[in-house]
């Protein structure tokens, strides 16, 4: 895809951290392509959050312990396949750990995009107004934009001195775009401007580039035919799973790693590559998946799911995609609204398609036009 703009610019990309979220790595990815795809230069800007003292004085007490016993970082074999395709696959600048760090940093690009994923929910930033382009001077020439951001939640979840900061700083900012449709009124509301609801950036990129990168790195065919991408277990999904597999006679894979708790060996607790996590969505005949970037790929890749409605991390994420492509009948809470339509029945992947077409120039639009 090739959408020559009229100037090649420098940008700079404001995301969440990148760490071992397939998801959040992902979309991070797909935004640089599609700049690069205009003539651009994109450069993600590694923004990080120092630990509290609390915690940093655990981190030093075994890093002491690692020293002495010379044992090996647990941290960088957990995240080595992750920390390996940002390594390769995403330009970024050195990490950044504060606001004035991301001032002196800002000098080397001619625009600042924010976005996308949850960018504006205040608990997963310690620092919301960057999101904001706080760290921006104002009287700056550099063009700044937001591109996809979320709330996550259509609730409002800002205190009153954040509401007061960001409101301000939100005026200066030209072209805003949002992720979901409850982010659009909740913006109006309490913003007081229209922003335009674009696509994930996940979704402006075709599946053949995905399978590129699968092939590219030679991940392994998956163990099974049910991908199982399930990122908080519980007693009702392990229900569903099993519904499912049994129902349709199908083998569940697992693209997680085979524990999280820190009681169990640390090659348990590695993550999979990203292309092995992409070739489960390839092999795939079906998924189950609590995850909104699991939603997203099955769709991509156009396969049948079932999406388990995953309240604590934003469910708005989940009806907003699904109700735009007409799949909304694929969220469910509970195993008894499985059923045979949902198992069966084809999705009508001609229509979904359709309408991400639309849906992926008016997004690629607004980027494009933003930046002329």
């Amino acid at each position: 895809m090739k959408t020559q703009t009229t100037r090649r610019m420098c940008i700079g990309i404001l995301t969440l951290s990148l760490h071992t979220n397939y998801g959040g790595i992902l979309q991070n990815y797909a935004l640089q392509q599609i700049l690069k795809s205009m003539g651009h230069a994109p450069c993600t800007i590694r923004r990080e959050y120092r630990l509290g003292k609390k915690r940093r004085i655990l981190n030093l007490f075994i890093a002491i312990i690692h020293f002495l016993f010379r044992k090996i970082n647990y941290t960088k074999v957990i995240t080595q396949h992750t920390d390996m395709f940002i390594s390769k696959y995403i330009t970024a600048t050195k990490k950044i750990y504060t606001t004035r760090e991301l001032k002196q940093t800002t000098s080397q690009f001619d625009a600042l995009i924010v976005g996308s994923d949850q960018v504006w929910r205040p608990k997963y930033s310690s620092c919301i107004t960057n999101y904001f382009f706080d760290f921006v001077d104002k009287n700056s020439t550099i063009k700044r934009l937001v591109y996809g951001a979320s709330f996550g939640v259509d609730g409002w979840e800002y205190n009153e001195k954040q509401a007061s900061r960001c409101i301000c700083l939100s005026s200066k900012i030209e072209h805003i775009s949002v992720r979901e449709d409850s982010a659009v009124h909740l913006y109006q509301h309490y913003f007081g401007r229209t922003p335009i609801h674009v696509l994930d950036p996940t979704l402006l990129l075709d599946k053949e580039e995905y399978i590129s990168l699968v092939n590219k790195e030679g991940a392994v065919c998956s163990n099974g035919n049910l991908m199982v991408y399930i990122l908080d277990e519980n007693s009702v999904k392990s229900q569903i799973v099993n519904e499912v597999a049994s129902n349709l006679g199908l083998t569940p894979f697992l693209t997680m790693p085979q524990s999280k708790q820190r009681a169990e060996s640390i090659l348990q607790r590695i993550y999979p590559p990203v292309t092995q996590w992409l070739r489960g969505f390839m092999d795939a005949e079906f998924i189950v998946t609590d995850s909104y970037h699991g939603i997203v790929f099955s769709i991509i890749f156009n396969k049948p799911f079932i999406a388990i409605g995953n309240e604590r991390r934003g469910l708005t994420r989940f009806t907003s995609l699904l109700k735009l492509v007409g799949l909304s009948e694929r969220l469910i809470f509970h195993v008894d609204q499985l059923n045979n339509s949902l198992l069966i029945d084809p999705v009508n992947y001609t229509l979904v398609n359709a309408i991400l077409q639309r849906e992926r120039k008016k997004s690629i639009d607004f980027l494009s036009n933003s930046l002329k």
